[in-house]
């Protein structure tokens, strides 16, 4: 019977011997094994053919000194062969069938050395794989994988092909100005009245003016396998003209849009057509509500309950009263957009102004205005819920009246009122908003991307470290010169974010330079300000200010004299 004395454990234990001498009878291969299982390295890998062979050797001599008991040879020449060894955790790479994918396969070591890292870092140098790594769960991973089973596979996908980047679609460039980018200057006859008449410009077009240009499609960028290899994209497709109202294509070029009527050109989601201006006296109950695809023009008022909606611009030569305006284009009213609360919804108005374009009036109150640039009111504007998507400035042209009070405003860059809150007690607030948001969203995504990047330049690092205190060798040299590639490459994509980084922050600090509430004589108490998520209310009151972001805080500063004449 096989006892622990049969064993020998090397001296840095790494392997597992047995001596081939005689036993009092014959054995299994099966108590060798069991043998291991007992001694204190049962975590070898067991070689299972020298242990069938060690099992025949000592039943030889077992069987030799049965039949010569005086025989001396079984005691004299005691032999012994490896049965169990240590052995390493493995690593390799391998590739889904398109090579899109490489995955690391590491089988868990027979109580050897854990797979790290590092040396992930070099046989993926060995395979020239430089794109970056999955960083999420490869930590959890590599310390699964070698503390699984021994001899067992564990797979992680390191790596990921670039996919090839698509060719754009052709498209379309406007050559013209549109009606909603036209400014009309309504004036005013001897009894007060505007004169619808005498608009200034409009734009217009001839026969053969050009309107849209294509530009033709791109091919796209090739992609990359993991191992380099390029992946075809899908090129961009071609486009045809809308060929809308009033146009036609160019005999002269294919990819030219032009006018073959005289009229005014107005975007629609196609393209454009060219096309009239209705032009209405005044919109009440004897003329109906107005749906217009074109502009609309009205001399008179727009009155209770009304709505006029436009797909260009609405001009209306008199006054706005508790009804409802939407354009794509611009809204301007000569005299004053009024409303009342909503009785059956208290936080709404019965004036609604909807604009893509700029609002312009004499004076706004009990409104919802929400424009896509800027807001402009000559006199006032009181208790109404403003949402500008440029500046709101409530001024006339020698900034001698303008008072903004009550209400809610929130614009993309600046707002400018001769007076801002009254004495009343009712609430003003005042935000700026604009694009700072996203800006700080991608922020935080920016510092993440380097935090990443970061990271796996400290591992390439220590894998050349590694590499390093290997024998010298060609082999050597090589791993060294890819890692120091590497290094390089990843030292380029840090440096690049970086510059990224900088980038934004500097956007985020112009904006914010930019930022500013101005009162222009008087600031009352009670105002509420915002900017970049930063509030304060005013608790008395102000000469000429200016309220904006200064070193990280919300300041409320006296106004510079210059620029008391140049308001937003």
């Amino acid at each position: 019977m096989l006892t622990d004395d049969d064993l020998i454990i090397s001296p840095d234990k790494t392997e597992i011997l047995i001596k081939i001498q005689a036993q009092k009878s014959e054995i299994k291969a099966v108590e060798i094994s069991q043998l291991i299982g007992r001694s204190e390295l049962a975590q070898l890998f067991r070689l299972d053919d020298n242990i069938i062979k060690a099992a025949d050797l000592i039943n030889l001599a077992t069987q030799e000194l049965a039949l010569d008991p005086d025989s001396k040879t079984a005691t004299t020449q005691t032999q012994s062969m490896v049965i169990a060894k240590k052995i390493n955790a493995e690593i390799e790479i391998e590739f889904s069938e398109d090579e899109m994918k490489a995955y690391a396969v590491i089988t868990a070591p027979y109580a050897g050395t854990a797979v790290d890292a590092s040396d992930l870092m070099v046989i993926l140098s060995q395979h020239n794989l430089t794109q970056s790594l999955h960083e999420e769960g490869l930590e959890e991973f590599l310390k699964a994988a070698n503390s699984a089973e021994p001899g067992t596979k564990s797979s992680y996908h390191v790596l990921s092909g670039i996919l090839p980047i698509d060719g754009d679609d052709s498209r379309f460039e406007v050559l013209v100005d549109t009606m909603e980018h036209r400014t009309l200057k309504p004036q005013k006859s001897r009894n007060g009245k505007v004169n619808m008449h005498e608009l200034g410009d409009i734009l217009t077009v001839k026969v053969g003016s050009e309107l849209i240009l294509r530009h033709l499609p791109t091919p796209g960028v090739p992609g990359m396998t993991v191992l380099g290899e390029p992946v075809a994209p899908k090129a961009g497709h071609l486009h045809e003209f809308f060929v809308g109202d009033g146009t036609a294509i160019s005999s002269d070029d294919p990819n030219m849009l032009i006018a073959d009527r005289v009229g005014i050109p107005r975007a629609i989601a196609e393209g454009l057509v060219i096309d009239d201006v209705l032009v209405i006296d005044n919109v009440d109950v004897g003329f109906g509500n107005v749906r217009f695809e074109g502009s609309v023009m009205i001399s008179g008022d727009v009155c209770d309950g009304m709505k006029v909606v436009s797909n260009g611009d609405i001009t209306v030569g008199g006054s706005v009263s508790s009804a409802t305006l939407e354009a794509k284009g611009n809204i301007s009213v000569a005299n004053g957009i009024v409303g009342k609360i909503d009785k059956s919804n208290p936080d709404k108005f019965t004036c609604k102004i909807s604009a893509g374009g700029t609002v312009n009036a004499k004076f706004i109150q009990y409104c919802d205005i929400n424009s896509g640039h800027d807001i402009v009111a000559s006199t006032h504007i009181l208790h109404s819920t403003i949402k500008s998507g440029g500046n709101v400035k409530v001024a006339n042209s020698t900034n001698s009246k303008g008072t903004l009070f009550g209400g809610s405003v929130v614009a993309a860059q600046k707002i400018s009122a001769i007076e801002l809150g009254g004495n009343s007690g009712s609430k003003t607030s005042l935000t700026i908003e604009g694009p700072l948001p996203a800006l700080r969203q991608e922020s935080v995504e920016i510092n993440q991307k380097l935090q990443n990047e970061h990271a796996l330049l400290k591992r390439l690092l220590a894998a050349h470290e590694k590499v390093g205190h290997l024998d010298k060798g060609q082999k050597k040299q090589q791993l060294l010169h890819q890692l120091k590639r590497n290094v390089d490459t990843k030292i380029e994509i840090v440096v690049a974010i970086q510059a990224k980084k900088i980038a934004n922050d500097k956007e985020i600090s112009a904006f914010l330079s930019q930022a500013t509430i101005s009162s222009l004589r008087t600031l009352q108490h009670g105002v509420q300000f915002e900017i970049d998520g930063k509030k304060i209310t005013t608790q008395r009151s102000y000469k000429q200010t200016v309220t904006r972001i200064s070193k990280g805080k919300l300041l409320i500063s006296p106004i510079n004299k210059e620029q008391t004449t140049t308001p937003a």
